[in-house]
């Protein structure tokens, strides 16, 4: 996701509870929701903003304040890709009250349920792409030069191939992201590891595409599969878990990339 994104970005995030909850309605607490937003400089800019996400709580959703609400958002920001979630089903019929211009960048998850990555369900999964598709994406020039500019050169492009990989590392658009990193750096040596070093290509270019045929099947151990490489200049390709790995470690890379 972001871990490839070049250009300055702001993240808000807004949060309200009102003590005047009305249990009947909600799982939790009726008006405890939060909502978050992704935007480009200027980040004071309306029309910079690229996804806004309102998270809710409701166990009966009004197709009135949910149509309502995408609405709005899809107004006040129009150029942003709008996401409404909710622990709890959404109806259908919250979109007989939206534009068919706005459906377009609308989007509504019912059964939102944030849960550990090995209990992943659809609704995360369709959150996630959601977000990622929204996310404008550098070319490969783009990239190639603004390696060149800020003088990144990575020697060594290390790609996590453990079993919590394999979804990830299917999906294409997590291929191109690693195509384009591998561009920016075509001589680096690329190595696939899980808990330790399965297989290495002297030059990334010349890997890549038996890297991704790989079977991923193994388990996660990062920072003894990297222990004998010098990661000063190193960029790791992994997930949260991974991610976890290496905080905990301490592994001095240059950069982490988390899909």
């Amino acid at each position: 996701g972001l871990g490839t994104y070049t250009r300055p970005f702001g993240a808000w995030a807004m949060k309200n509870i009102r003590t005047c909850c009305n249990l009947k309605k909600a799982i939790f607490c009726l008006d405890n929701w939060v909502h978050y937003t992704l935007t480009l400089e200027p980040i004071t800019s309306p029309s910079q903003t690229v996804v806004v996400v309102e998270c809710k709580q409701y166990q009966k959703a009004s197709v009135e304040n949910f149509s309502s609400a995408l609405i709005d958002y899809a107004n006040g920001r129009p150029n942003a890709k709008v996401l409404i979630v909710n622990y709890s089903n959404i109806p259908q019929s919250i979109w007989m009250n939206i534009d068919s211009q706005l459906k377009t960048r609308v989007a509504a998850i019912g059964e939102f349920i944030p849960i550990g990555r090995d209990k992943r369900n659809k609704a995360f999964d369709d959150f996630s792409r959601l977000i990622t598709e929204s996310i404008p994406r550098p070319t490969a020039k783009q990239m190639e030069v603004t390696g060149i500019a800020n003088g990144i050169s990575f020697n060594i492009i290390a790609v996590d191939i453990s079993s919590s990989m394999e979804t990830i590392l299917n999906e294409k658009r997590y291929q191109e992201a690693l195509r384009l990193l591998i561009h920016a750096s075509p001589s680096a040596m690329l190595i696939a590891i899980d808990t330790k070093v399965i297989r290495k290509w002297q030059k990334a270019e010349d890997g890549y595409e038996e890297l991704i045929a790989m079977p991923k099947v193994g388990a996660t151990d990062l920072p003894v599969a990297l222990s004998s490489y010098d990661m000063s200049k190193a960029v790791i390709v992994t997930d949260s878990d991974g991610m976890i790995q290496l905080q905990r470690r301490k592994i001095h890379h240059y950069m982490v990339i988390v899909f």
